[in-house]
């Protein structure tokens, strides 16, 4: 998986997906970094029962500030594709 450079740091978006997913009512992360006002912001996915607020809370419990994601969606099940993957592409295009 290939580490952004976020604010001049590189990011390891796998082990950001692994303390998310760690929250209990998360059931799948995706992390990844989006091009938003011509700056590269890291970005997440959730497959959850949590709403939005429930999640904030957790991630500031299990993720320092300069690891939390800037841009989120909550869904109940992540998009797929035709064949049954998670489809970044429309989850990339929704967060933007």
């Amino acid at each position: 998986m290939e580490e952004p450079n976020i604010g001049g740091r590189r990011i390891n978006p796998l082990g950001i997906e692994n303390r998310i997913k760690s929250i209990e009512g998360v059931s799948d992360a995706a992390v990844f970094s989006v091009r938003r006002n011509g700056e590269e912001v890291l970005a997440c996915a959730f497959e959850s029962i949590l709403s939005r607020d429930q999640i904030r809370v957790q991630i500031r419990e299990v993720l320092p500030a300069r690891d939390r994601p800037k841009k989120w969606i909550v869904y109940d099940r992540f998009p797929v594709t035709p064949r049954g993957k998670t489809d970044l592409t429309v989850i990339r295009r929704e967060v933007v």
